[in-house]
């Protein structure tokens, strides 16, 4: 059965999703991320939803790192207010960041033990997440091809 689903605003980007998306005829103006047409998003007697969508607090870009042709930088769609807000947030707490480290004016080593245990921590948090499974899938993806 159709359980545990959540549906957010398309959240990621490449160089080359903007030539893809209109070679597959998919338009980038009708945005109806909210409104699934699929009856398999209803349960048993088609009354009720099995989705719900994502909270903003739980949404995040993700930029594809791969190297492709295509001048696509960014979103293809705009995001709703609440969602784009999140962005926002999210953008100003990296930038205040890297305001931070910049101030502290760390020597080399200071630098290599920061980045050091920065790493730990995000393995911790891809493990306490589930993530490192969700990246580990992918490199078996990229390893077939």
């Amino acid at each position: 059965g159709c359980n545990d689903i959540y549906l957010a605003p398309y959240n990621t980007f490449y160089c080359g999703l903007s030539g893809h998306l209109s070679h597959a005829n998919f338009s980038i103006t009708k945005n109806k991320w909210d409104q699934p047409a699929s009856p398999m998003c209803l349960d048993g007697d088609n009354s009720t939803r099995v989705y719900q969508k994502l909270l903003p607090e739980q949404f995040h870009i993700f930029c594809v790192p791969f190297n492709t042709e295509g001048t696509t930088s960014g979103l293809v769609n705009t995001l709703p207010s609440e969602y784009a807000a999140q962005v926002a947030r999210s953008r100003e707490r990296v930038n205040k960041w890297y305001d931070m480290v910049q101030k502290c004016d760390l020597s080399e080593a200071q630098t290599a033990t920061l980045a050091s245990t920065v790493q730990a921590r995000f393995h911790d948090w891809l493990d306490a997440t589930g993530h490192q499974k969700e990246l580990e899938s992918l490199i078996k993806l990229r390893d077939k091809s």
